[in-house]
């Protein structure tokens, strides 16, 4: 009886939840969503960011501290796959929600996230067992030094471990926003970047002081999550969505609806994560300033830059997340019109939001660099103060013109029109790679102005060209108002 009465009073808050987010005020609702995702941004940055902070403050090598930074942007285009099967399960199960239709919002739920488990298993496998000791050569090209060697290998294990988790808590968490259970996303977001700082200070200090440590510290941070998840979504008797595996088949047509939106999404982003560690590599064998600072010495600081960057790159890229389950639960409920304004007021806090951000990087560089070396602004080489300043403004354009990009995607990708964001990544990357090379010592020999430079010009050329097949498409859509429906 006490089950019946959890479960009775859990449905009612559905509905009452349903109602807010179909027609409660919008300003409420973009924040109800995006809040959430924010926190989780900066915690996660910040969690990434320590590895970083820890490892510079304790004078590891710029080897060693580019191939963390390389390690972390291979599994980004690893978690690209969780993050399309989240995109399409988010966009599906926000359909289904709107159109109040419980029975298959679960079942959309049920069969996205066992998809996501049998993916990141799938990917931890290939990667230790399979492809380990190439990927470690021929792409992280860790280092010969013995034990530098031995650490790297552990820290890339580890890593690649957290991966599954990683994927499992992606689309977790996704799922439970598309159903506007921030809650639950809040909390463990607010868990899983206290316990990586937490376990990253005390076992690099009273443990093992290396990688190793960090690496450690991001996959038990990340597994208390998925413990969590798995406890939910299967063993909880008072969740009236509890996954019951006897009952989940894979049918051809939900697939196909689920492939249709996850594999141009996972395509888009890993093309650009694959751009990103092509130019790690270029910079890292090609590239020295014509002043005299090395091209390890550009890496690190580009990796600081971008590090850096990411606060406000990922709270930004926040509203993009929670358009797409805003926009997918009012198309499911067939009011266009909300869609508008919805983007209208989106739009609006990101920009607020990147200039904010642009004034915290230009004005405030003096006062971030310092965090990572450990001295005052005035005691760290002028090269590197130089290098870090450049790159710095460079990756702050992104905040503009990428994550610009990126909103109008996503906008496409609500409306199931995923072709443009494919193409234009793939474009954007081909381009980089153009402007990297040219600019590297071996053509017009810009060094860290031309690492600069290839940012900008990649992501302006596809701002615009992004722009206007987005103009074209809204305009059409404002003038027409049809759709696709589910």
């Amino acid at each position: 009886m006490i089950k019946t009465k959890a479960t009775t009073q859990i449905l009612i808050n559905e509905k009452r939840n349903r109602k807010f987010l179909l027609e409660g005020n919008l300003w409420k609702v973009i924040f109800y969503f995006t809040f959430p995702i924010i926190i989780y941004w900066i915690f996660q940055n910040a969690s990434d960011a320590i590895d970083l902070f820890i490892l510079k403050r304790n004078q590891i090598s710029d080897n060693q501290l580019t191939f963390v930074s390389r390690v972390h942007i291979f599994k980004g285009i690893l978690v690209p796959f969780g993050i399309s099967i989240a995109t399409g399960g988010v966009i599906l199960v926000g359909r289904a929600y709107g159109q109040n239709n419980i029975n298959k919002m679960h079942l959309y739920l049920a069969k996205t996230f066992v998809l996501s488990i049998l993916t990141g298993f799938i990917l931890v496998f290939l990667c230790i067992f399979v492809f380990k000791s190439f990927i470690a050569t021929n792409i992280l090209k860790i280092s010969q030094n013995a034990i530098e060697n031995n650490e790297g290998i552990k820290y890339y294990n580890l890593i690649i471990l957290s991966l599954v988790c990683i994927i499992i808590n992606t689309v977790f968490l996704s799922l439970e926003r598309a159903k506007g259970n921030n809650k639950i996303a809040l909390f463990l977001n607010i868990l899983n970047a206290s316990a990586k700082i937490i376990f990253s200070f005390a076992l690099f200090h009273y443990w093992n002081s290396s990688m190793v440590s960090l690496a450690l510290a991001t996959l038990i941070s990340n597994g208390i999550v998925t413990l969590f998840a798995l406890w939910f979504l299967f063993f909880d008797s008072k969740n009236p969505f509890r996954i019951i595996l006897s009952k989940i088949s894979f049918d051809k047509e939900f697939l196909k609806k689920l492939s249709k939106l996850a594999i141009p999404v996972c395509a888009s982003i890993s093309i650009y994560s694959v751009g990103k560690l092509i130019v790690s590599i270029i910079v890292k064998e090609w590239y020295g300033d014509p002043q005299g600072i090395s091209s390890s010495q550009i890496g690190a600081n580009l990796a600081l830059a971008v590090t850096i960057n990411n606060v406000f790159y990922n709270a930004l890229n926040s509203f993009s997340d929670s358009q797409n389950a805003i926009i997918s639960q009012n198309l499911g409920h067939n009011n266009l019109n909300r869609v508008f304004e919805a983007f209208k007021k989106i739009i609006f806090c990101m920009c607020v939001l990147a200039l904010i951000g642009s004034l915290i990087n230009i004005f405030g560089y003096k006062l971030i660099l310092p965090l990572f070396h450990d001295s005052p602004w005035e005691k760290i080489p002028s090269l590197e103060q130089d290098a870090f300043r450049t790159l710095l403004f460079f990756e702050t354009t992104s905040l503009w013109l990428s994550c610009g990009s990126i909103i109008m995607f996503n906008f496409l990708l609500a409306f199931k029109r995923v072709g443009p964001s494919v193409y234009l990544n793939f474009l954007r990357t081909l381009i980089r790679i153009f402007f990297i090379v040219l600019f590297s010592k071996h053509f017009l020999n810009q060094g860290v102005m031309g690492v600069g430079l290839s940012i900008f010009l990649s992501n302006f050329i596809c701002f615009i060209i992004t722009l206007l097949i987005f103009a074209t498409f809204y305009l059409k859509l404002k003038r027409d108002k049809t759709f696709e429906q589910d």
